[in-house]
């Protein structure tokens, strides 16, 4: 394909509006640091539904402070500047027993953190010096490798 011709493509692909698949977690971790002071928002936020130029989103309770009109201005510029369109934001208050972000990122580490006791429980190196020598695991000093 010609340099121009690529070149045209790659401009129309930009001008092209974002296309959601519904994945609010891997958007949210998209707009990084984008989103500003409205990080906590968008991590503390459950998708209801959404379409190409609208998402509802709602916050539980105990992170209604996070729902003000401020917040929901940032998040709304910054999702906006991702769809390479205007988006409209519906921001409610409810519990719908759903994982945020947040949830889903506290639940991993917990999972990462359980994976790394039950290897060092069952290390035969480990079983052997407490056996042999009555050495103590201290399993709530066990922290995962954070990998960068």
């Amino acid at each position: 394909m010609p340099a121009y011709a690529m070149a045209e493509e790659a401009a129309v692909a930009e001008a092209s509006p974002y296309q959601f698949d519904g994945d609010w977690g891997a958007l949210v971790t998209q707009l990084g640091t984008r989103l500003g002071a409205a990080r906590m928002l968008a991590h503390n936020a459950v998708l209801k539904g959404w379409s190409q130029s609208r998402l509802e989103l709602a916050v539980p309770d105990s992170f209604r402070h996070m729902a003000t009109r401020d917040y929901q201005e940032k998040l709304k510029a910054a999702l906006t500047e991702q769809f390479g369109q205007p988006v409209e934001l519906v921001v409610t208050i409810e519990e719908l027993g759903l994982e945020t972000p947040a949830m889903q990122g506290a639940r991993h580490r917990q999972e990462q953190l359980a994976q790394a006791r039950l290897c060092l429980e069952n290390d035969p190196v480990i079983q052997q010096l407490v056996r042999d020598m009555g050495a103590t695991l201290m399993t709530e000093t066990i922290q995962p490798l954070q990998e960068l």
